[in-house]
């Protein structure tokens, strides 16, 4: 499995490329206000 960390640094390296980046951004608003993603995930240190 990818970790975390990768996982966001490709979604952040593809947006514009690959993903689209309206996507990217509220994904990532969201992950930064809530990394469980209203319960649904354990949280991850990205640090």
């Amino acid at each position: 499995a990818v970790g975390a960390k990768k996982a966001i640094n490709t979604l952040e390296q593809g947006r514009n490329k690959l993903y689209d980046p309206c996507v990217v951004d509220a994904f990532l608003t969201c992950y930064k206000q809530d990394e469980t993603l209203g319960g649904l995930y354990t949280p991850v240190n990205l640090q």
